[in-house]
């Protein structure tokens, strides 16, 4: 048996959907365990652009089942649009791609909440309806999948939303969906995902009896974890390693955890961010590595490499590999910088700060490398320039994890493992 578990490292945006591609190849499942369509991981092949919120990454090889798990906030909305872009691409998908029936919907009526809380809160949400879906959960006023398929329960459900929420829209002057209106839609929903509805834990705990090779595809990142991240700028749910045994719905611990990180930082949205670039710097970070969100197209804050937030993430996700993603953006820069630990007053501080209001005001403190050459076209780990080396193996020192791969380019094949 073998379990892969790829996790996010930073604030997201790492570029764990090309990785989980790559490993997809030699995988019997894909599983998405946490998070919903606030996160997009992109896979490009052969130039064509594929961005998926909710279906696996996975989903490109024929040879994979995907599961999307009871973790994971469903917004049939962006599922059924991913499915129509599979199918302009020819990608069959036909009883290799389930739903589970526990998963929390998220609903037209979310995503007008969103908004409204945005307005009120500032936090910088991708408005897609995902913290209210998970709200309502813990509430216990949630909608799950199985619940389309029970009209009494879906009725009640709706009636107990639009009397809670209704007041909240009107105060922000969004007009509430009508019963009729939400009800419709999930009648619509009901009858275009039945034959994708199915007891996901069930399948996988059968996968994993039977010894099949399993991938754990993490979306966003450690730092934006609901109780681990820099809380309040962070999502509504656990995409970190302690997130896999709830949100795949049975008791699963992988193997291998491969923990993913740019060689820059970038987040999106509100938040602190001790090694952002405001000037020239981060504007070519952002130009050179495409950094626009794949959710919102919002441009990414863009700053060096973090390596007391990395060490905290470690911490918590305990990786036993790292896979550094983006070297190609670095190359031919002729100073690049990494933040080693953070100064506030006389002190210095190596470890990650709990307190918001600490790392709003700390100070980087930087360890200067020599920039390398291009990287793409490299086809070997070991022949990558000497100067990458070096700030390869400074991280690994720095956090204790062996560095298993990066990524030189935007193509499937543009990754370079490293042979031991």
């Amino acid at each position: 048996m073998a379990v892969t578990a790829v996790v996010g490292l930073q604030w997201g945006d790492e570029g764990k959907g090309k990785l989980v591609d790559a490993l997809a190849a030699r995988a019997d499942y894909v599983v998405r365990y946490a998070s919903g369509s606030n996160a997009g991981h992109t896979v490009i092949v052969n130039g064509r652009r594929f961005v998926f919120h909710i279906i696996p990454s996975g989903i490109l090889h024929e040879r994979t089942t995907c599961l999307v798990c009871r973790g994971v906030a469903f917004d049939p909305e962006s599922f059924f649009s991913e499915l129509k872009s599979l199918q302009e691409a020819g990608i069959a998908y036909e009883n290799r791609l389930w739903i589970s029936r526990r998963a929390h919907l998220v609903l037209p009526l979310h995503k007008l909440e969103d908004e409204a809380l945005d307005r009120l809160l500032g936090i910088g949400t991708t408005k897609r309806g995902v913290g209210p879906c998970y709200a309502d959960r813990a509430y216990r006023l949630g909608v799950r999948v199985i619940d389309l398929y029970c009209p009494t329960t879906l009725r009640q459900r709706i009636r107990t939303l639009l009397e809670v929420k209704s007041p909240l829209l009107r105060k922000a002057q969004i007009e509430p969906p009508s019963f009729d209106d939400l009800f419709s839609w999930c009648e619509d929903v009901a009858r275009r995902l039945q034959r994708f509805v199915a007891d996901t834990a069930g399948i996988l705990q059968k996968a994993l009896s039977s010894g099949a090779e399993i991938l754990l595809e993490g979306a966003q990142g450690v730092m934006l974890d609901i109780d681990h991240g820099t809380y309040p700028y962070v999502t509504s749910c656990h995409p970190a390693t302690d997130g896999i045994s709830s949100g795949c719905g049975i008791n699963i611990v992988p193997q291998r955890v491969i923990g993913v990180l740019k060689c820059y930082t970038t987040r999106v949205g509100a938040g602190p961010f001790p090694t952002e670039e405001k000037g020239d710097i981060g504007e070519t970070l952002r130009r050179r590595g495409g950094e626009f969100g794949a959710t919102t197209s919002r441009p990414r804050r863009c700053g060096w490499l973090d390596l007391p937030a990395l060490k905290y993430a470690c911490r918590i996700a305990a990786p036993t590999h790292l896979f550094v993603t983006k070297l190609d953006v670095l190359a031919e820069l002729e100073k690049i910088k990494v933040c080693s630990a953070y100064r506030i007053g006389a002190d210095v501080l190596t470890e990650f700060p709990a307190d918001i209001s600490v790392l709003e005001k700390v100070e980087p403190l930087f360890r200067e490398f020599c920039g390398w050459g291009d990287v793409k076209g490299v086809e070997a780990f070991s022949r990558l320039p000497s100067q990458a080396l070096e700030f390869l193996a400074f991280i690994e020192e720095e956090l204790g994890v062996e560095v298993g791969g990066v990524s030189v380019g935007s193509e499937r094949m543009e990754l370079l493992e490293r042979q031991t």
